[in-house]
């Protein structure tokens, strides 16, 4: 009787704990891997702006953010870069990493398996392709490329889950805010095939 307990117990809550050890898994390996390519170059922008120092400034933000804006690009995730190399400890950005691939798996598997239960093989068999199949050879762990994949990933993957109830006029305001969120991180072509698929 006890076994059955403990066998039903795991069954229930297998999807948190593997939620669990995905935000831990990836939080811990994004805190271990040290910022690099253009993470420093965005932390030396901030801080060319701030008269070198990382410590937080709005205006020098902005400023950052609107010469970026200009010379390079637009995506969300290389405006707010600079805060995550520069302005917040690097526990804070292994968090946020960590929360981020954890919800990336979560949103995943709902969209892989719709409304029915998911059994604990699935999920495991589903976490090993996600362990897999994450763009590793484009150093997905340093943090401004973290940002700019596991955000689209995840904003992606939410739109395409939402998008499929729009027909029928379910939380429609909520699916265009994610839509626009998603417009802001994606770079190049992609803005143009998503409101494509918004206008029919």
């Amino acid at each position: 009787m006890e076994m059955s307990g403990v066998v039903s117990f795991s069954r229930k809550y297998a999807g948190c704990f593997l939620l669990v050890m995905v935000a831990l898994v990836y939080g811990v390996f994004s805190y271990l891997v040290p910022f690099q390519l253009d993470d420093i170059w965005y932390a030396d922008l901030y801080k060319g702006f701030n008269d070198g120092s990382g410590r937080f400034s709005f205006g020098e933000f902005c400023e950052t953010g609107l010469y970026h804006w200009l010379h390079q690009n637009g995506r969300l995730g290389n405006l707010l870069c600079p805060l995550f190399v520069a302005v917040f400890p690097k526990w804070l950005t292994a968090f946020f990493v960590g929360l981020c691939s954890a919800l990336l798996y979560c949103v995943s598997v709902k969209l892989y398996a719709g409304p029915r239960r998911v059994g604990i093989t699935e999920l495991l068999l589903f976490l090993l392709a996600f362990a897999v199949l994450l763009p590793w050879h484009d150093n997905i762990m340093v943090a401004d490329f973290a940002l700019n994949y596991l955000l689209s990933a995840l904003f992606n993957v939410l739109f395409i889950l939402l998008f499929s109830g729009m027909q029928a006029g379910r939380r429609v305001a909520g699916k265009f805010f994610l839509l626009c969120l998603s417009l802001l991180w994606q770079g190049g072509c992609t803005r143009v095939f998503r409101c494509q698929c918004c206008v029919g």
